[in-house]
């Protein structure tokens, strides 16, 4: 369906599907706040660089819902600055808020971040305006562990609102769905806005990337019937998500505009305290005057012991994404490395973020337990390979801003081409509790081991270290 078409249609949906509208409201409102100080001792490239500094984030939103029988009204108002960010930082996010903010190291902006009608009755809805967006977690499981495994660890993976940096990201647009019986059908589609880093442009739509897509979630197909096979539910989910990215900083990454079709799908299987997820995404398009082809791919599993002394949780897993084994060209002039869309990857690839799904290759094992005086400790130990020695070892989380791409690509200092796949290995250890009245509180510490491949890049000092703490209120 052409993209016209498709916005047109979702707009249509939105039109009044009663005579009337109840004049009596439901409306609440609410606050939240977060507070975040970040010290960093980074990896670097450059001995003129700036490796140790430490910089603050503050951001406060203002929500006000309502709710007439059928309809919804949701509007949030955002503000949000950073303090002393390094001038001349060295690696990792810092510099990348100092350059979306054009060299600004206290930036701050306000705005819009949400502002949406929506719809709901028998099993049919939508929503139109200013919202987020979760791709894969389009319809709820019903059980409570596997829904919170669904937005931890499926949700967001190619759409999502990047809510971990300061501004995050929402989109304009419409987005709807549909129940019947097992099947939730699901489409969108959207003008991303700039965000993400860039605090002063922020909030502002981007015109030249659109994308939309459609998907249906099978649920609750109950268990396999095999002996010995613990996992009662089952979900499988497979949908289509159309890339068109013309953006300056797009046309200059690919030489021309990107335009990417991706069928994705994943199969959940689980039960009250145990899960298994396979997740694969296909891609075919044009990279500019290259024809694209990729896919990725992961595969975990995870289990929880609520029963057991400190309610003990472990999970393991593998992701890949592809690669370009000749980015210059393989004779065809065809494109191989995985577009990661508009992702947060906070959530998968380490805390420290220096890793995109793109030519990766990553090993996993999460361990979490519960404290005294309602902590709760989680660490995380990953290890990274690039997926093709030839292509980049590729960073971000996809478009903020009209100028730069998203994403970056990180070369070795003697040229193209790694001689080693080994880019290292990165440790998290996160502590956290809820605090009376609202409050929460979470410190936590990384650890970055550069490998022989990341010190191709990094050659003044390939390992880095991360620390942060934050206080978060709502109400």
């Amino acid at each position: 369906m052409p993209r016209t078409a498709l916005f047109a249609a979702l707009s249509l949906l939105a039109l009044p599907l009663s005579t009337a509208v109840p004049a009596a409201a439901d409306v609440s409102a609410g606050v939240e706040i977060r507070l975040r100080g970040e010290a960093w001792d980074a990896p670097s490239g450059n001995p003129t660089l700036e490796q140790e500094f430490a910089f603050g984030l503050a951001r406060a939103r203002a929500r006000v819902d309502g709710q007439w029988d059928e309809w919804t009204l949701t509007a949030v108002l955002q503000g949000a600055a950073a303090f002393d960010l390094p001038e001349r930082g060295s690696f990792g996010i810092a510099p990348v808020y100092v350059a979306a903010n054009d060299g600004e190291t206290d930036p701050a902006g306000a705005g819009v971040a949400e502002l949406a009608v929506g719809y709901r009755r028998e099993g049919f809805g939508i929503a139109v305006g200013r919202q987020g967006y979760t791709d894969g977690f389009e319809a709820a499981t019903g059980v409570p562990y596997l829904d919170g495994v669904k937005r931890a660890r499926i949700a967001e993976r190619l759409v999502g609102n990047w809510d971990w940096v300061n501004v995050g990201r929402r989109f304009d647009g419409a987005a709807a769905d549909l129940e019947t019986g097992r099947l939730h059908w699901a489409g969108f589609g959207f003008r991303p806005l700039s965000g993400g880093v860039d605090h002063e442009d922020g909030l502002e739509p981007l015109d030249d990337l659109e994308v939309y897509g459609l998907s249906v979630t099978a649920t609750d197909l109950g268990g396999s019937g095999l002996p010995g096979f613990p996992y009662p539910y089952q979900e499988l989910r497979v949908g289509l998500i159309r890339y068109d990215d013309a953006r300056p900083g797009a046309l200059v990454a690919a030489r021309g505009e990107i335009e990417v079709t991706t069928l994705v799908a994943h199969w959940l299987a689980g039960g009250p305290d145990r899960d298994l997820i396979l997740w694969l995404a296909l891609q075919e398009g044009d990279w500019g005057p290259a024809e694209h082809g990729a896919w990725a791919a992961f595969a975990e599993a995870g289990r929880s012991f609520p029963d057991r002394p400190r309610s003990p949780a472990v999970r393991a897993g593998v992701a890949l994404a592809s690669g370009d084994g000749a980015p210059s060209g393989d004779g065809g002039g065809d494109h191989h490395t995985f577009l990661n869309l508009l992702p947060t990857n906070h959530k998968w690839y380490g805390g420290m973020d220096f890793s995109a799904f793109s030519n990766l290759e990553t090993a996993y094992l999460q361990g979490s337990l519960a404290l005294p005086a309602s902590w709760r400790a989680t660490a995380e130990l990953h290890t990274f390979r690039l997926a093709e020695r030839a292509d980049a070892w590729w960073g971000g989380s996809g478009a903020f801003e009209e100028r730069t791409f998203g994403y970056a690509a990180r070369n070795p200092a003697a040229g193209p081409g790694f001689r080693s796949s080994h880019l290292g290995e990165e440790l998290d250890v996160t502590f956290a509790r809820p605090l009376p009245a609202g409050f929460g509180l979470t410190l936590a510490a990384s650890y970055f081991l550069g490998g022989s491949a990341a010190a191709e890049v990094l050659t003044r000092d390939e390992d880095g270290a991360w620390g942060f703490a934050q206080l978060t209120w709502s109400r």
